[in-house]
């Protein structure tokens, strides 16, 4: 999709809505930074301040942010969104429409489709019906979802968990889904690790060399587990006494006030730090000893990528997509869901023996550097764009 070819005209809109800026709203920009740089038009829809301020520091890249549409659902405002959006996607004439998140990913298939835009891409980085839905959700997200999947033109799956998950909840025809495993750009994590960030980052934070430092990155929200690493520090803490431990999170979300005071309920406000939002993640990974990952449904894990890229030792729980990534025991620790007496034991396993975190730590960065970089990723979802729009001039030549 290069100037070279002819495709130097192709407009797109990516839409984020008011997602906040994280893990799947940062590897949009870096795909939007990909794609203005083959020349393509390039605009984002998001409303979230530090999104925005993010896409225009990426520099040649539009900014849409007066159609305000919602992660969660708000049928009056999503109505009026829906209604702006059509008539943007009518008047800019994009090209490819490619969605992200809940609400924005749907009412953005709903409008490209309305506004009969070419080639409409959803980007399924975990469906609304998963293993922790209840079955009234399941009535009524199943055939939302179905119908979304059926207006775009390719949904991609960030794993083949997601995939499978996709066949299993009847959410989609197999026919359009893709598969296009997530990948991270590695370079700030081999800066950060070149530049022996690691002792630094331990003496801001007050954490002597004797100290095994463990950590989380990911927002303070349902689902993410956060209160089973709590439980696993408390556990540590009652039955380990003298483990020398300190956790910290780093990450912000609308859970941080009951996250906070389950950390003071269990007298643990000397052994865990909540960080709020960190810019310099890869640092902070270099410096840790363990990596926690405890979130019960996943499409594929931006944290979980990051920490195995840093080398650090890694316990994630052994949801599918986890399990896809890490071999239990030779790229890190699988644990059960909702476990927090099994986190607490694979944490004592690590922190007794370095010999095992080394070993884990060099298998985890091989692994991403093999199978989860973001050049493969975003060389596999160019050719589906050029694939699709090619298919699209096919038919109106047909026509």
């Amino acid at each position: 999709m290069t100037a070279a070819e002819g495709d130097a005209g192709v407009r797109s809109l990516q839409i984020v809505g008011n997602a906040r800026f994280g893990g799947a709203t940062h590897l949009m920009l870096e795909w939007a930074r990909f794609l203005r740089d083959l020349g393509v038009e390039v605009d984002v829809l998001a409303t979230d301040e530090t999104m925005i301020q993010a896409v225009k520091a990426a520099g040649g890249i539009g900014v849409v942010s007066d159609i305000f549409i919602p992660k969660e659902i708000a049928p009056a405002t999503d109505a009026r969104a829906l209604r702006r959006l059509i008539g943007l996607l009518r008047r800019r004439r994009y090209d490819v429409v490619h969605t992200y998140t809940a609400t924005p990913s749907f009412l953005g298939r709903l409008g490209a489709t309305a506004a009969r835009v070419p080639v409409v891409v959803n980007h399924q980085g975990g469906w609304a019906v998963n293993e922790t839905s209840s079955t009234a959700e399941r009535i009524v997200y199943t055939p939302l979802e179905y119908v979304a999947n059926m207006l775009c033109t390719r949904n991609i799956c960030v794993s083949h968990a997601e995939r499978t998950k996709a066949r299993r909840y009847r959410l989609a025809p197999d026919r359009k889904l893709v598969t296009i495993v997530n990948g991270i750009d590695t370079s700030a994590i081999e800066a950060a690790l070149a530049a022996d960030a690691r002792s630094a980052v331990r003496r801001r934070l007050g954490v002597g060399d004797d100290t095994i430092l463990i950590g989380t990155t990911g927002r303070l929200v349902a689902g993410k587990g956060n209160d089973d690493v709590v439980d696993a520090l408390a556990i540590l803490a009652r039955e380990r006494p003298e483990l020398p431990v300190h956790l910290v999170m780093a990450g912000d979300g609308d859970q941080r006030a009951a996250t906070e005071r389950r950390i003071t309920a269990a007298g643990l406000d000397d052994r865990i730090t909540l960080l709020g939002f960190v810019d310099e993640v890869p640092a902070l990974l270099t410096a840790l000893d363990v990596f926690v990952t405890a979130t019960l449904t996943e499409g594929l894990s931006v944290a979980l990528l990051e920490s195995l890229a840093a080398g650090t030792p890694t316990i994630a729980t052994g949801i599918p997509a986890n399990a896809e990534v890490v071999v239990d025991g030779r790229h890190g620790l699988l644990v059960p869901v909702e476990r927090p007496d099994a986190i607490a034991e694979a944490i004592a396993t690590l922190a007794a023996d370095e010999e095992l975190r080394r070993r884990l730590g060099t298998a985890g960065r091989e692994r991403v550097a093999t199978d989860y970089t973001m050049a493969r990723m975003f060389d596999e979802t160019e050719a589906l764009y050029r694939q699709l729009l090619a298919a699209r001039r096919r038919e109106w030549i047909r026509s």
